[in-house]
C-alpha cells in the first residue's frame, strides 16, 4: 500500500521536487506511529519529528491538505477549540470556521453558546488518520 500511495504522489508532485520530498517524509512519520495515535494528528506534532530540517509551514499544510484529499484518503480534517474549564477539545463544524475565518460569521462555541473572541488563535487545526493510513501502518511494522 505505501509503494502505491508514494507512486500516486510522486506522480502528482513530480513538478515540484520540494513538496514530494515533504510528502515523503511525513509519510515516514506516519506509518511510524502507533496505530491508536492516528486520532489526533497536528502538522506541528509530525514536523517536530522530521529529522533533518523543518518543513514551512506552507509546504507542510500542503502536504496535510494533499493526505487528506479524496485522491489519498490517508486523513481527515477537524477543526476545534480547546476549552480551559473542562480540559477538553469540541469539534467544530468545518463549514463554520471557513465562514469565520472569512469574516462571514461570528463562531460560536457550541459547548458553551459564546463567541470564539479569536478564531485565528483559537481554533486548531487537526487531522485523524483513517482506516487506510491505519492499514499502512500496520503493513509498515
Amino acid at each position: 500500500m505505501t509503494t502505491n500511495v508514494l507512486n500516486t504522489a510522486r506522480q502528482d508532485w513530480a513538478e515540484e521536487p520540494r513538496t514530494l520530498q515533504a510528502i515523503e517524509q511525513v509519510l515516514a512519520v506516519l506509518k511510524s506511529l502507533n496505530p491508536s495515535a492516528t486520532r489526533f494528528i497536528t502538522p506541528d506534532m509530525v514536523n517536530h519529528v522530521i529529522k533533518n530540517e523543518k518543513l514551512d509551514f506552507e509546504v507542510i499544510r500542503t502536504v496535510f491538505l494533499y493526505l487528506a484529499s479524496e485522491r489519498m484518503d490517508l486523513l481527515r480534517l477537524h477543526f476545534a477549540i480547546h476549552d480551559e474549564q473542562h480540559h477538553q477539545w469540541i469539534d467544530l463544524p468545518p463549514r463554520d470556521v471557513r465562514r469565520a475565518l472569512a469574516g462571514q460569521q461570528p463562531l460560536i462555541n457550541p459547548e458553551s453558546g459564546e463567541e470564539v473572541s479569536d478564531p485565528r488563535h483559537d481554533v486548531v487545526m487537526y487531522f485523524e488518520g483513517t482506516d487506510q493510513l491505519v492499514r499502512m501502518i500496520v503493513e509498515a511494522k
